[in-house]
């Protein structure tokens, strides 16, 4: 079986166990999306190509993975802080498109190729702004309630540019899978690997509310690529 086949399998899988609607729109979506990242990785270097042709299971499913843990409200404005080629927020932005989702990154080639497959998917709730985290803060006097990041810097780094970022006060609810609320603003970064002294360093210069590490549970759908893979939540 192809892996682009299996990939949408597990997608379909994955949001029928989470209560997620993948409708057809959606589902077309998602797959003209993977197209667009395929062919701009050919050209920009937007995520390794070690598994560009794993597109669905290490990059679509993975940045949507988010969902078997949290329950977003309505109407969250999320900031995908260094999208890089539109990862996690294009996803996330198809699947729910009742968010509010800001693209950052601060390479222009980047945002180009992604704003390209913003309009090629008509992706009326997302927009993408080039530029330094630090610099953009400055300039925007809205906020965002949820900053994610895949992937992208260590925690102490993460906190340091989210935090003149985050709205305050925000405290729209979030529920974890487990009912527990969390309210905005609020860091959401997917992670790998050993986490410990990531997160002892950004708590001993952050001195955050709260931080909670979470592996990804996608109910036996993932990759073997993911299993090590998690979630962690930053309430400042």
């Amino acid at each position: 079986m192809k892996p682009e086949t299996v990939g949408i399998q597990q997608l379909k899988n994955f949001c029928e166990k989470n209560a997620i609607q993948l409708d057809g729109r959606a589902l077309i979506l998602l797959q003209r999306y993977a197209e667009l990242l395929v062919d701009w990785n050919a050209k920009v270097n937007l995520v390794s190509r070690n598994d560009i042709q794993n597109v669905w299971q290490n990059h679509i499913l993975h940045s949507l993975s988010i969902f078997s843990l949290l329950r977003i409200e309505a109407g969250i404005r999320v900031l995908d802080l260094g999208t890089g080629g539109g990862l996690p927020g294009i996803p996330i932005s198809i699947v729910r498109d009742d968010l509010k989702i800001t693209l950052l990154d601060s390479i222009q080639k980047k945002t180009a190729a992604v704003q390209n497959m913003v309009d090629s998917l008509a992706l009326s709730n997302v927009e993408v702004i080039t530029g330094r985290a630090e610099e953009i803060a400055k300039k925007n006097n809205e906020g965002w309630d949820v900053v994610i990041s895949r992937a992208v810097a260590p925690l102490v780094q993460l906190i340091e540019w989210s935090k003149p970022l985050l709205k305050h006060p925000s405290e729209k609810k979030i529920h974890d899978s487990e009912n527990r609320m969390w309210e905005t603003p609020l860091i959401v970064a997917l992670k790998g690997g050993d986490l410990e002294n990531e997160i002892q360093e950004a708590k001993k210069k952050w001195h955050p509310t709260d931080i909670q590490v979470f592996d990804i549970n996608l109910d036996r759908t993932e990759p073997r690529e993911m299993q090590n893979k998690k979630i962690v939540l930053v309430k400042l």
